[in-house]
Formats: C-alpha cells, structure tokens, sequence
C-alpha cells in the first residue's frame, strides 16, 4: 500500500512542493459533526459554488473554420462524467475568510453567539494525510481518478488564453482526460487570490447510476484532522462547550487557539538620554 501511495501522489499532485506543510478548511459545525459521526468527508460538484469559471468546460464552444468546409460547433465540456472537489486554504488566520465561513451574532446582553448553527470551525491537515486518505478510501476503483494540488491565480483575460491555448493544444478531447479537468480545477481568477486553495478531486471516468448528488469519502477523522479551532470571537464559556461537544461526538485531537481577535497592549520602550 505505502509503495502505491507515493507513486500515486507522485503521479497525481499539481504544484505542492512539501506535502506536509499545514492547510485548512473552515467546516460548518454541522458539517464537522458529520464527518465524525459516519466518519467521512464529503467533496461536491463545482456547480455547487458561486464562481462561473468552476464549471467553465461545459461552456466552452469550438468553432473551427474553413473557407470552403463548414464545420459544426462543438461543445467539449458537455456529456462529461461527475467530478467533485473541496477546497482548503494555505492561509492559517484570515479575517475574510473566517466572515465568509463562519457567522457570529452576540446577544448584547450575555455575549453569546445567537446563531450557532452558523458557526465554521477550522481544521488543520497536510496534503499528504488528505490525498493519503482519499485514495485508500476510492482504493483500486479503476472509474476514480483522484488529484490534489494547490490553486493558481490569473488575470481573467490571461486566464481565458491558457485555456484557449490548451484547448487548440490538445484538441476537443481534452476534457475526456480526467487529469486535464483537474488541472482546470486548479486556475482560478485573481478576484479570488485571498483564498490561497489547495484542493483535492475526485473525477469519475466514466458514467455511473448516481446515489448521491456528492461523493462521500469515508475516512479515519482522527488520523487526518491534526487540530480543530473554534471562531476566536465566541465567549471562553462557549468555546469550553463545542470542545465537550466535538469530543462526545468522537474527536480525539488537540484544540488550537487564534489570537486574530484577542485585545493587546503594546508596549513601546524608548531610551532616554542619561542626565547629566
């Protein structure tokens, strides 16, 4: 097994120079109760997020042209088999994206969050213990391809050429190759550069009956999840609970603290002149 993991990471990696650098992912809580109660992780289909360009192969149109053949249109990115992805974040503390993932509301008066369920709680892997878990779970499925690698960021207009350049390149097979639809998964405009992502994918190869509109991983939690965080801005009492909590529910890992949030002094010293 450890012989087949390494070639596959070797093979199978974009961009990750040390894959056993920290990353992270703000989880819903409920999200993260999940994943330890059936002991999984869940990727979903890029259509599921708000950016455009996530499904940008199933609106790509080649025209070909010739003065005295006429060539019909062909669409590249459609009939494709499922692909699912999650993303995580090389970045440790950020104010953006703990307030895009994680939602606290003080009551005025007890200074306790009054919308827990919107709660994020960030977790801390490696690429290594992630990509790891996700092929020992898909195992030796021939009809699974599974990629990680870390987000590059372009210029919108940069971006349209180089996909454009590898379309004319490859030819309009392309995106039947499960590796080129993860590396397309892996260029995202600048507009998104504070994410700082690394992802982890699984493309089916071919066509399956689908149970399920994600794919569920199951995975060891505890074996990949090195550390959980809560929003540094709940109350000491609060944070106290969610531990109680995370750990009836099977989490047996170390807790970190953010200090994004926590009230400083900073004290300056300045020399003075001796008096003479």
């Amino acid at each position: 097994m450890e012989d087949f993991e390494e070639k596959f990471i070797s093979d199978k990696i974009f961009g990750i120079d040390d894959l056993d650098k920290p990353i992270y992912r703000i989880f819903p809580q409920w999200a993260l109760e999940e994943a330890l109660r059936l002991k999984r992780i869940t990727l979903v289909p890029p259509s599921f997020w708000e950016d455009p360009y996530e499904v940008i192969e199933s609106k790509i149109v080649i025209t070909r042209t010739s003065k005295s053949t006429p060539y019909p249109q062909i669409f590249p990115g459609q009939g494709l088999p499922p692909i699912y992805a999650q993303s995580w974040s090389a970045t440790v503390d950020s104010d953006t994206l703990l307030r895009a993932y994680s939602r606290v509301v003080k009551d005025p008066r007890h200074g306790r969050n009054t919308c827990p369920g919107d709660e994020g709680v960030r977790v801390r892997s490696t690429p290594r213990k992630l990509i790891s878990a996700l092929n020992r779970s898909v195992g030796d499925r021939e009809k699974i391809a599974t990629f990680i690698g870390e987000v590059h960021y372009l210029p919108q207009e940069e971006l349209n050429q180089k996909i454009a350049n590898d379309v004319n390149r490859i030819g309009p097979d392309i995106f039947k190759d499960p590796v080129n639809r993860a590396k397309l998964l892996m260029l995202k405009r600048n507009g998104f550069f504070h994410e700082d992502e690394v992802r982890i994918i699984a493309a089916l190869t071919e066509h399956a009956p689908a149970s399920s509109p994600v794919f569920n991983a199951r995975m060891d939690i505890n074996s990949i999840f090195d550390e959980m965080t809560f929003d540094p801005r709940l109350e000491s009492f609060e944070i106290t609970n969610r531990k109680r909590e995370f750990q009836s529910w099977g989490y047996t890992g170390s807790f970190g603290e953010s200090g994004l949030y926590q009230k400083t002094f900073l004290e300056v010293v300045i020399r003075m002149p001796e008096e003479t």
